[in-house]
């Protein structure tokens, strides 16, 4: 191992040991996202989309996985591999080539949390709205779903 590999190392550990240390787990809403700067607004969507990008990848492998060990009674195996790899691509290539940048979404995010009410939304719902946003949704479709996430909050169950 060289030298700057083990510094690396060593410094995300102790990055990580301050947060795992830390009172209380920050929520990630409004008021964390005021807190960021611009490059940590983008790295934070960005991040959230390399995760959705691995999720993708991890649950088309668990899909394979299942579709070889135990694939539903009276379907073969290769079938349902096939479709499970199928299933995977359109459910990837569908948020993927939509061309959304994490630029475009930091700036929608920006906006909404300019709204008061919408300061306890999690970060990560916004994200999904502002890309349906983006994705053509009417502005009305937009406010019922924003109304339906400041409910959420209002009762403590917003994810």
């Amino acid at each position: 191992m060289t030298f700057s590999r083990a510094l690396t190392i060593f410094v995300l550990l102790t990055m990580f040991v301050g947060v795992a240390h830390s009172e209380k787990q920050p929520d990630f809403n409004g008021t964390f996202w005021k807190k960021m700067s611009q490059s940590q607004r983008d790295l934070f969507v960005m991040g959230m989309f390399e995760g959705r990008n691995y999720g993708h990848w991890d649950t088309r492998l668990a899909l394979m996985q299942e579709a070889k060990t135990s694939p539903p009674k009276g379907v073969e195996s290769k079938l349902m591999e096939s479709w499970a790899t199928d299933f995977s691509a359109k459910d990837y290539l569908k948020n993927k080539a939509t061309n959304i940048t994490a630029t475009q979404v930091v700036t929608g995010i920006t906006r909404m949390y300019a709204d008061y009410r919408n300061q306890q939304i999690p970060i990560v719902s916004l994200v999904d709205v502002v890309t349906e946003s983006i994705k053509g949704a009417s502005n009305d479709e937009i406010e019922k779903r924003l109304l339906e996430l400041r409910q959420e909050v209002a009762k403590g169950n917003a994810q």
